[in-house]
């Protein structure tokens, strides 16, 4: 018997390794090939297209520099993608300049992929490398320790592309029959950092401004120059795109006052309310260690305090200033601004994130409901990213003044989308107030928080904007925490819309947890109060005065309302709408 399952027991693993050396077939893409923009961190998409290099031949042509003299490799550049493929495969070539001389570095400075979970979490995905006439880079997927997180439709994933080097030619290859799609270029302003151009080389996606894009999940176009390229040559360029914000990381290159001063002043004047950031360098070693670089590096240091106080005497306002110096704890490896180890490019990248977050009002709490993130929880109904993106468009061309739903399912699949479980009461009663409906299925508190972060209140007057979210944090969440996290994304939502008439809701109440809820919202009727600004408690009539939901005015799953609970929903809803 033992000979017997032995024996079985061999076959069974001679079958396995069979079938795991069998060809598995592969779809390969050209993102050249795209016909929408899809390589992230370019600063001029349409006149790029959808090459892998970071400048346009026009901006060359403006700097007058050799292809070679500075850097227009593909560092900082990224394309983000769809997929549920086990493997994914990236195979690409060198220009014959950068073959020989980056050979022993494609280890480095190959190319990275990041994950996010469906729950917005960021994972690297391991992977190993090979090359002969061009790279290959193999990521299994399944390695990665959060993949289990993944929605079955897979996961939103950015790959970083080769840094300090040229690439002839790129394809990313997942297994036949998977789903893939290539993802738009995102449509929010963007930061843009300027820096020098000598940086040491680390693995793609891990420098401090691509550590910071993930960290703030908003575009970073970097813009690394030469020390030799003047301020006005390089402000021009750098006042080009609509930019959130604009970092200048480079007084090491842009040493003297009056440079620096002519180059904020240039800025202000074609870019008058952006934020500008000047960032000094960590100073390197000590009195007594090389003391003339030591004076030189501290007289640098001083620099940025002189020139804010100067550039606000003159009026210039939006004026912000990080020293890394003052910062602690200073990690071991915090040498130059230019050299630095990967200890250091983190911290780097957290102390930007929180200054940054401080000057765009972008706070990031402790709790999840505080933590602003991403969601991929509803894929079999619809693509998150791209309604996201949608919003974004509509917000453009929505007819002023509108009144904002924000909210989660319930919201969303309301009226005015593809899925409308209340349509009638929708175009009946809500279209009278022109809405947007910016709910999001499965969305949670901090789901929502990312949003308002990113745009989606920007650039436009709203009437009033309506806040019905919370559900699906109560089986992650205490109410303490929903309603701290409420608090934070009605103040987030003060800022950007000051003049807008603010309503928040109470939770619908749902099967299972209407005593809970009831209580609840009992607690954010307070935090509106307290707050000053109008509660509804829109759900009120599909329960009974013991609290119970009323089934026939819900869908079979005891949460969402159904033609006729939307009715009711509407009926109490409408006396807070402003006209």
């Amino acid at each position: 018997m033992r000979n017997q399952l032995l024996l079985m027991a061999f076959v069974m693993h001679i079958l396995l390794f069979a079938k795991a050396q069998q060809s598995v077939d592969y779809t390969w893409r050209d993102p050249s090939t795209v016909l929408f923009p899809v390589i992230e961190g370019q600063a001029w998409p349409t006149e790029t297209g959808n090459r892998i290099e970071r400048f346009p031949y026009r901006i060359k042509k403006i700097l007058k520099q050799d292809a070679g003299s500075f850097d227009t490799g593909a560092g900082g550049l990224s394309i983000s993608f769809i997929s549920n493929s086990p493997e994914i495969l990236v195979r690409y070539q060198l220009l014959p300049e950068n073959a020989t001389a980056h050979a022993h570095m494609y280890g480095v400075d190959g190319v990275g992929l990041f994950g996010t979970s469906k729950d917005g979490e960021w994972f690297e995905c391991p992977g190993t490398y090979s090359f002969a006439d061009s790279v290959t880079y193999r990521f299994n997927i399944r390695d990665s320790l959060k993949a289990i997180s993944l929605h079955q439709k897979g996961g939103v994933f950015k790959l970083y592309l080769p840094s300090g080097c040229r690439v002839q030619w790129l394809e990313v290859g997942s297994v036949a029959g998977a789903v893939f799609r290539y993802y738009p270029v995102r449509k929010e302003k963007p930061i843009v950092v300027f820096r020098t151009s000598l940086i040491q080389p680390v693995p793609p996606g891990k420098n401090w401004y691509t550590l910071l894009e993930r960290r703030l999940d908003r575009t970073v176009i970097d813009l690394p120059f030469p020390r030799s390229t003047t301020e006005k040559e390089v402000v021009n360029i750098m006042s080009e795109p609509d930019a959130a914000m604009y970092v200048l990381d480079c007084l090491p290159g842009l040493t003297g006052k009056l440079r620096i001063c002519q180059a904020v002043r240039s800025l202000r004047k074609v870019r008058s309310h952006v934020p500008i950031l000047l960032i000094d360098h960590a100073v390197s070693g000590t009195p007594g260690t090389y003391p003339e670089t030591y004076k030189k590096e501290i007289a640098v240091d001083q620099l940025p305090r002189e020139i804010i106080s100067e550039l606000q005497k003159e009026g210039v306002d939006q004026l912000y200033y990080l020293n890394m110096d003052e910062a602690e704890p200073l990690p071991k490896g915090i040498i130059k601004a230019v050299s630095a180890t990967d200890s250091a490019m983190q911290f780097c990248a957290m102390t930007c994130e929180k200054k940054i977050r401080g000057i765009l009002n972008e706070p990031s709490g402790q709790i999840t409901t505080t933590i602003p993130c991403t969601q991929y929880r509803d894929a079999n109904t619809y693509d998150w990213r791209d309604r996201h993106r949608e919003i974004l468009e509509l917000q453009k061309t929505a007819k002023e003044p509108v009144t904002i739903f924000l909210g989660n399912s319930i919201t969303h699949y309301w009226g005015g989308s593809s899925l409308q479980r209340g349509k009638d009461s929708w175009n009946n009663d809500i279209v009278l107030f022109n809405p947007v409906n910016a709910g999001f299925g499965w969305d949670r508190i901090e789901n929502v928080l990312w949003r308002v972060y990113h745009d989606e209140l920007d650039g436009f007057e709203a009437r009033q904007i309506v806040v019905l979210i919370g559900t699906n944090n109560l089986e992650y969440n205490t109410d303490k925490e929903i309603i701290e996290g409420l608090e934070q994304l009605m103040l987030a939502i003060r800022v950007r819309q000051s003049k807008a008439a603010l309503l928040l809701c109470g939770i619908i109440p749902r099967e299972g947890k209407e005593h809970r809820i009831q209580a609840l919202n009992k607690g954010i009727a307070q935090l509106a109060a307290s707050l000053r600004i109008d509660y509804a408690d829109p759900g009120k009539f599909l329960a009974e005065e013991d609290g119970k939901i009323i089934e026939q005015f819900f869908t079979g799953d005891g949460v969402h309302p159904n033609e006729a609970g939307y009715h009711r929903v509407s009926s109490e809803l409408i006396r807070h709408l402003v006209r």
